[in-house]
């Protein structure tokens, strides 16, 4: 369900009761959830957290491969998890962020 879909029911809802109130009560929170919400561009960090999962477990998958006796290059394979992770790295947003917040946790200094 969409946050438009508040401002939406609050518009209609005060066409029908002719009750500003009633506007003010259901469209309000819905503007304010939406504006806050492109603000912090939920979608994209949404959808880089889903490509982050899809690509780790393909690495899974490739390490159940070579398990199962299939052909392994181990340089091959270390360079490729190297650039997964570079490449997810660099397009996570929040690395850094958590990055800092562990080494204050678990490296005392």
């Amino acid at each position: 369900m969409d946050l438009s879909f508040l401002v939406v029911t609050g518009t209609e809802a005060a066409s029908v009761t002719l009750n500003p109130i009633v506007l003010g009560t259901i469209s309000g929170p819905g503007l304010i959830l939406k504006t806050y919400s492109k603000a912090k561009n939920f979608k994209r960090k949404i959808a880089m957290c889903k490509f982050a999962h899809t690509t780790y477990d393909k690495i899974l998958t490739y390490i159940r491969s070579f398990l199962r006796e299939l052909e392994f290059d181990d340089e091959r394979f270390l360079d490729y998890i190297k650039v997964v992770d570079e490449i997810i790295i660099d397009m996570c947003p929040l690395y850094d962020k958590f990055e800092d917040k562990y080494n204050k946790m678990f490296k005392a200094e």
